[in-house]
């Protein structure tokens, strides 16, 4: 059976001269494996449409759990990327993590919004004009988010009192967020919790709007250059303890970081 579908390239493998395994993600199915057979050959017209990060439009054909490509057009090849090691790097890790979490071959109604969070992600890449370190934060948070891990940033789980009903009344201050629940702490019920790591408020505020926008608005906010840092240190951690592995990718964009 022939179907067609929009999907973004995460993950390419050789087999052999001229074939290739792709790991496409799509807005319907999440991740699916396609054999490309033959696209390696400098005369397939799929040679391009078939790379690593390129937005394409496929043909495919189906047979219960297995897809072979037909054809591909290419919509977008998001080439700017190769223009700098850190951009490549950090697309890289974007599409491994986005790989991780999804739902693989099947029905999944987040997958659409986790490859349109992607595409946008790189496409401001591209552009440059956005700080990586937000891109990085807000692409890691609201996958955690639409995967079923959102952490709870209404107030301390532990006496329950938001933060603005607080003496000093500053949201945020004296609060620390916990990697293994993903909850928050106030300072005094912080005292006995493990791996806590501290919220300014600004750093709140910017994980709240990563939780909870609308899906055109996650990349619509900014930080000062300390609070970036603090942001993505974080959301990087709660992904990591999460997923409870590492990435190949993310330890070769820190070799890389700018």
């Amino acid at each position: 059976m022939l179907i067609s579908t929009q999907g973004l390239i995460i993950r390419e493998k050789s087999m052999g001269e001229a074939d290739r395994l792709l790991s496409v993600l799509t807005g319907e199915r999440g991740v699916i494996r396609v054999f490309a057979n033959g696209v390696k050959r400098t005369r397939s017209r799929n040679i391009s449409s078939t790379s690593l990060l390129c937005y394409s439009d496929f043909t495919l054909y189906s047979s219960r759990d297995t897809y072979k490509l037909n054809q591909a057009e290419t919509i977008d090849s998001f080439y700017n990327l190769r223009n700098s090691i850190h951009s490549l790097a950090l697309a890289q890790y974007l599409c491994e993590i986005a790989g991780f979490f999804c739902v693989q071959d099947a029905p999944d109604k987040e997958s659409g919004e986790v490859l349109r969070m992607l595409l946008n992600a790189l496409y401001l890449i591209c552009g440059g004009k956005k700080d990586p370190r937000l891109i990085k934060a807000a692409v890691e948070l609201r996958l955690l988010t639409l995967e079923g891990y959102m952490p709870d940033l209404t107030g301390c789980v532990g006496c329950r009192i938001p933060p603005l009903t607080r003496g000093a009344g500053v949201v945020g201050e004296n609060l620390f967020f916990s990697l293994e629940n993903g909850h928050m702490r106030c300072e005094a019920c912080a005292k006995d919790a493990a791996r806590l790591i501290a919220l300014p408020a600004g750093v709140l505020a910017a994980m709240r709007h990563i939780v909870s926008c609308e899906p055109g608005r996650l990349f619509s906010f900014e930080l000062g250059n300390d609070a970036k840092d603090h942001l993505s240190r974080v959301c990087e951690l709660y992904l990591l303890h999460t997923a409870n592995c590492g990435f190949k990718t993310l330890e070769f964009l820190r070799t890389v970081a700018e």
